[in-house]
């Protein structure tokens, strides 16, 4: 028997409901902890005929991946940075052919010039003109560093 005499569809209900309002709360992009509530609260109401709880935890898992595997699909692809004239600040020197790091909307994020035979001094404003995956293209803005270099 489950902890406090609770049923198994009683748990997948209680699972179902914590997960759907923790992702109402707490949003997620992958939207997991909805797809995993909803399916959820239909495995407790299978639970009803399926009273093995190993073959529930299974079904549950199973739908879950591929409930989440089509939510990704059905998503439209939306760019996580906007580039449009923004601005960082280099925190190392970004050497040419070489990657450096610059201070980008409240993080540090890897940086490449986007002459790759210019290098650009540390506490130098820079434009992000580009992203390749987790390395933003930069170009300095200004020959000076910024004060207090």
């Amino acid at each position: 028997m489950c902890p406090m005499n609770l049923t198994p569809p009683t748990m997948w209900l209680i699972l179902g409901i914590f997960l759907i309002v923790l992702d109402l709360v707490i949003p997620d992009p992958l939207t997991l902890g909805l797809v995993a509530g909803f399916l959820a609260l239909l495995v407790a109401a299978l639970a009803t005929v399926i009273p093995n709880t190993t073959i529930q935890i299974l079904l549950w898992v199973g739908l879950s991946g591929l409930g989440v595997w089509v939510v990704q699909r059905l998503q439209p692809k939306i760019p996580r940075i906007s580039l449009e004239s923004d601005e960082a600040t280099t925190m190392t020197e970004i050497p040419p052919n070489r990657s450096g790091r610059v201070h980008y909307e409240g993080a540090s994020w890897r940086a490449v010039s986007c002459n790759p035979d210019q290098a650009i001094a540390p506490k130098q404003r820079v434009q992000v003109v580009g992203r390749e995956g987790n390395t933003l293209i930069v170009f300095p803005l200004e020959s000076e560093s910024l004060p207090g270099s």
